[in-house]
């Protein structure tokens, strides 16, 4: 099985449920030929978090998510791939994109003491209970 990721700006919805409009937007065929491209490629489209849309129009009557990463159900399960952060717009008109990708397991977390703990009156029998 072959490892894609691809994103950017796809100037397309996927879903027409992602977005708002105050008025009419886009057509259903384009949002078909890209729903067929990403089924046939088999890629997955993770959720985002931070963020809905990604490029707003200038008075932001119409908002759609257009930009997003596609990865491939390998690439996921091997980067440990979760989400897609949508950043705030600054200057474009397009929110900045990225993944979260799980990090590596370094094993189980060395102790450590803090002397600030010896202050606390429950701090003793916590210990002796433990």
């Amino acid at each position: 099985m072959e490892e894609w990721c691809i994103g950017g700006d796809f100037n397309t919805m996927l879903y027409k449920e992602k977005r708002l409009v105050k008025g009419n937007s886009g057509t259903n065929r384009d949002i078909i030929e890209f729903m067929h491209f990403v089924e046939d490629m088999k890629l997955i489209d993770l959720p985002c978090v931070r963020g809905r849309f990604t490029w707003f129009s200038g008075n932001r009557t119409v908002m759609h998510k257009l930009d997003r990463f596609l990865l491939s159900y390998k690439l996921v399960d091997d980067w440990k791939v979760s989400v897609q952060r949508v950043w705030r717009r600054e200057l474009a008109d397009h929110c900045p994109v990225w993944l979260e990708i799980g990090g590596k397991d370094w094993g189980p977390k060395p102790f450590r003491f803090n002397n600030c703990w010896l202050s606390h009156g429950a701090f003793g029998i916590f210990i002796e209970r433990e």
